[in-house]
């Protein structure tokens, strides 16, 4: 609950303002999710030795994610415009990065389920240490590959058909109107909802085995 409010005050009090101000989207984005996701690996990794890894797994991960997902807004020529909420914002304050706000959505909607990943592996990590302190550092790095793979298949399917549940009017609108698997993957609004969902399932892979790395690391410098 801790980690949850201080993400809303982070959020709601610190990026959204700065943004209205005329603050870079995607720089004001990054600050947020390095507070956010400092805020809650500090509330729920017990261990504090293991922070780092958690902390440094996440956020390699979210900036995979986030890469993917830039190109993929280049390649496929989305300005940020899609939906009423856009267009009107756009309309209000004109001078704002409306594609900036796009990848700073991408970034923010990632974090979420990539910190979960990054928590869950840290922690079985961590218990594994706890439980054989001699354990090969091999065989550890294979335990949080394997628990994160297995914590992968859900938060897939969490992210996609929580996107897909939010454009699910649209698509339905879109082909009810006589519109082909193409046509729906083409309207720029179903088309950013894609790119958020593919951009945080890469950003979940990328989280596993970067966390994995760093806890690998981290655990092998504590027994020098």
């Amino acid at each position: 609950l801790a980690g949850l409010a201080l993400s809303l005050v982070v959020l709601i009090w610190g990026m959204i303002p700065l943004m209205t101000r005329g603050w870079s989207p995607m720089a004001t984005a990054f600050a947020a999710i390095l507070l956010v996701s400092s805020a809650t690996i500090f509330c729920l990794v017990r261990r504090s030795c293991y922070r780092s890894a958690a902390l440094l797994g996440s956020l390699s991960g979210a900036g995979c994610g986030f890469l993917l997902g830039a190109l993929m807004v280049w390649a496929w020529q989305l300005s940020g415009l899609a939906g009423e909420g856009a267009a009107l914002l756009a309309s209000t304050l004109p001078g704002i990065d409306m594609q900036g706000i796009l990848l700073a959505s991408i970034l923010v909607s990632a974090i979420g389920a990539v910190l979960d990943v990054a928590v869950s592996v840290t922690a079985s990590m961590a218990e594994l240490v706890s439980y054989a302190p001699d354990i090969p550092l091999r065989r550890l790095w294979t335990a949080g590959i394997s628990v994160g793979s297995e914590v992968l298949g859900s938060m897939i399917n969490t992210l996609i058909l929580a996107y897909l549940g939010s454009a699910l009017p649209m698509a339905i609108l879109i082909s009810s109107a006589g519109a082909n698997l193409l046509g729906i993957l083409n309207d720029p609004y179903i088309g950013q909802q894609i790119v958020q969902s593919l951009a945080g399932t890469v950003g979940l892979l990328c989280t596993i085995p970067t966390t994995a790395f760093f806890f690998v690391a981290q655990e092998g410098w504590n027994r020098r």
